[in-house]
């Protein structure tokens, strides 16, 4: 009995295991994006949306990552003035 209980249990943990590790692979939980110009860091859930990974913000309203959640968030939200005028100033050359 011991011993039929022992290998139902090892076989139980060797088949979970792949399932634990797919979950590990798949999209963050949460990202922390935090300002290059000092204005604070942001702590944000993040979801597979339709078209990939999303943010939520306080305000409760999801953003595209566009591949790099913690960038999207610094450069949309925390650092958006800046980041508009790195753009301007880019176009501008």
């Amino acid at each position: 009995m011991r011993c039929t209980l022992l290998v139902a249990l090892s076989l139980v943990a060797m088949l979970s295991a792949p399932a634990a590790e797919a979950r590990r692979d798949g999209p963050p939980k949460s990202v922390k994006a935090c300002s290059q110009h000092g204005n604070g860091c942001l702590v944000a859930p993040v979801r597979q949306g339709r078209f990939g990974l999303e943010a939520r913000l306080k305000s409760g309203t999801w953003i595209p990552c566009r591949g790099d959640c913690r960038e999207a968030i610094r450069q949309d939200v925390l650092d958006f003035w800046e980041t508009q005028a790195e753009r301007a100033l880019a176009i501008g050359r």
